[in-house]
């Protein structure tokens, strides 16, 4: 992912260093720490806007998680070699196996490990400007994207998915509308996020980057039933 300067915070108002969508992800749940397109930190509200106005204290989503048939536990993965196969990645035109490593990093909401694929220009292919992060949660559940209020900017665009027959969300940015993410309920206190959004430009729809998250996400869970019986 390239430094577009207004994404560029991993935690807290702390500026990172390639992250990109590890910012936008960030941005859904923190309101109290978002930025302008400008590049600098501005205040915010609780729905994505600077109104001040508070968010409330219930649930504020009308999409409850439904009950999950299976778990699949997710401890120990590693986002940056557990979820994607060689031929995924390259079936994705990410840059493994081209001209870059993954990019480690971790979560500013809930401190697991997490890991940015892009698709840039490969190696004699042509690259689909485009990029991923994988968090993979193990503090919390994937419901606390509908039921937090500080994630209520989140929890008002949020539509129900499935994803390998796991309960999923599809959540379009409430501040950027080329990043959208989907969070796949694996266990109880557990899930996969993924976000998506343009490599190295910007664009004028969040469609293209949830069909990715879902599509990348899928693969994923795949890989990983496949492995983790």
């Amino acid at each position: 992912m390239n430094q577009r300067g207004s994404r560029a915070y991993l935690s807290l108002c702390a500026t990172g260093r390639h992250l990109v969508a590890a910012a936008a992800v960030l941005l859904l749940a923190l309101p109290s720490c978002a930025v302008g397109r400008a590049g600098g930190p501005v205040a915010d509200s609780a729905d994505g806007g600077t109104s001040g106005t508070s968010a409330p204290s219930n649930p504020v989503s009308a999409y409850p998680m439904p009950p999950r048939t299976r778990d699949l536990d997710l401890t120990g993965v590693d986002p940056c070699t557990d979820l994607l196969t060689d031929a995924q990645l390259r079936e994705l035109v990410y840059d493994v196996g081209y001209q870059s490593r993954p990019g480690r990093s971790t979560s500013g909401i809930h401190g697991g490990p997490g890991c940015t694929f892009s698709s840039s220009t490969p190696l004699g292919r042509e690259g689909r400007n485009i990029s991923v992060l994988f968090n993979v949660a193990t503090t919390e559940g994937a419901e606390v994207w509908l039921t937090d209020p500080a994630r209520y900017a989140s929890a008002r665009l949020a539509r129900p998915a499935t994803v390998e027959g796991f309960p999923a969300l599809v959540v379009p940015h409430p501040r950027f509308v080329d990043s959208c993410m989907a969070v796949v309920d694996t266990a109880d206190d557990q899930y996969l996020l993924v976000a998506s959004e343009p490599d190295h430009t910007n664009d004028t729809s969040s469609d293209r980057y949830c069909a990715e998250a879902e599509r990348v996400a899928t693969m994923a869970i795949q890989t990983l039933s496949a492995t983790r019986r």
